[in-house]
């Protein structure tokens, strides 16, 4: 059966090339051991939309010789095909990536913007799409040293430098220490939302283009010009992130696997190891179950914080939440203001849609349903008895 799974997973894979985006399976942009991994930054400048990019080899892969990189413009998410695009502007080769960008001017209606990387020596083609959108909220890059700060967060104390979008000579930052709760399970009869105008709990200038370190922890936003709803936000996390290290955090995604009582003990362990190994113990009956579930559900939670920290942490938010408990989708379905990802597994499938906002355009909000509540707690029972 495992190998009829991934031979159509592979089928999926292989016939991507030529397919819409719609009935495309684009679960690979969350899987950590694809071959390749691909960043996309849009950004809002004045009358222009700029889109870095990098496509990186992974999993041992050295070189990108044989990937071959392709841009279209379609129109809707049921084209199969496109308007090729070429980049019009250096593209930058290193071992192992290969880093570019393409500008556009801001459309009066969105379009479809399709990456194409394809395997030659396979051949395997891996899709990736984006809108691109009038009002899209994004304006200025953060960087690291010459690389652009691809994900939704930063660590303590590096050296970044913000480039503007505008010839602005400062811009206004604004910090919020606000913790954010994590999302509600998916059978919960309503979720809570995050308000649109967050109140700064501190404010400061900065210069374009001059180094900078950011030393508090907590979400940032940085405005060129305060009157719009534009702008680029960011969190600040200690210097480990994604991965949780201390072990007081630790605590904070174990309450989706732990009674009430258990999780104020967890949390009342503070830093104490013995005192948090007990009630880990504890949970799972057994001090190796006790291993093996440490191991495998904070490498899920790290994975969730990779890929979808946005205001908050990765694991609070609500894809964070289901890949951290149900893991890799066997398929993701896009469709921009709607994503599906599909269990074959758990003969169930969850639908997520778009509620962006300028502290994080790409968010989605988990459809619930009270349907969900037998898998999840039939599944918190596996993680308890460390059977992942």
């Amino acid at each position: 059966m495992k190998k009829l799974l991934f031979l159509a997973g592979w089928l999926t894979v292989f016939s991507a090339a030529g397919q819409a985006i719609g009935s495309t399976n684009l679960n690979h942009q969350y899987n950590p051991n694809c071959e390749i991994q691909v960043r996309i930054h849009i950004v809002r400048e004045d009358g222009r939309i700029r889109v870095l990019y990098a496509v990186e080899a992974s999993g041992g892969q050295t070189s990108l010789d044989a990937f071959a990189v392709k841009w279209e413009r379609r129109a809707s998410f049921s084209d199969r095909t496109g308007q090729q695009l070429t980049n019009d502007s250096i593209t930058r080769e290193i071992p192992g990536k290969r880093t570019g960008e393409l500008t556009f001017p801001i459309p009066e209606q969105p379009w479809l913007l399709v990456l194409s990387v394809t395997n030659t020596a396979n051949p395997r083609t891996y899709l990736y799409a984006r809108l691109i959108e009038k009002n899209y909220p994004v304006q200025g890059t953060l960087l690291n040293g010459d690389d652009v700060v691809w994900n939704g967060y930063v660590t303590q104390n590096n050296v970044l430098t913000y480039r503007g979008s505008t010839d602005a000579t400062r811009a206004r930052v604004f910090r919020y220490t606000k913790i954010f709760p994590m999302a509600s399970p998916p059978f919960a009869e309503k979720e809570s939302r995050v308000d649109p105008l967050l109140v700064a709990d501190s404010t400061f200038w900065i210069t374009p283009n001059t180094p900078i370190r950011f030393g508090a922890k907590g979400l940032y936003l940085i405005q060129e010009d305060t009157t719009k709803t534009q702008g680029l936000a960011f969190r600040v996390e200690n210097e480990t992130y994604p991965k949780l290290s201390r072990i007081a955090d630790l605590s904070g995604p174990l309450i989706f696997i732990s009674t009430r009582e258990e999780f104020e003990r967890l949390a009342a362990a503070g830093d104490v190891k013995a005192e948090f190994d007990k009630e880990v113990i504890g949970i799972t009956k057994d001090r190796d179950r006790a291993k093996s579930f440490m191991r495998s559900f904070f490498r899920r939670v790290e994975l969730a914080n990779q890929y979808f920290t946005s205001y908050k942490e990765g694991w609070k938010t609500d894809r964070g939440m289901i890949y951290l408990i149900f893991g890799l989708p066997d398929e993701v379905i896009f469709g921009g203001p709607i994503e599906i990802w599909k269990y074959r597994n758990y003969d169930t499938s969850f639908t997520f849609l778009k509620t962006g906002s300028i502290y994080s355009p790409e968010n989605y909000t988990l459809v619930r349903d009270k349907k969900f509540a037998e898998i999840w707690y039939s599944t918190i029972d596996l993680w308890r008895k460390a059977r992942f």
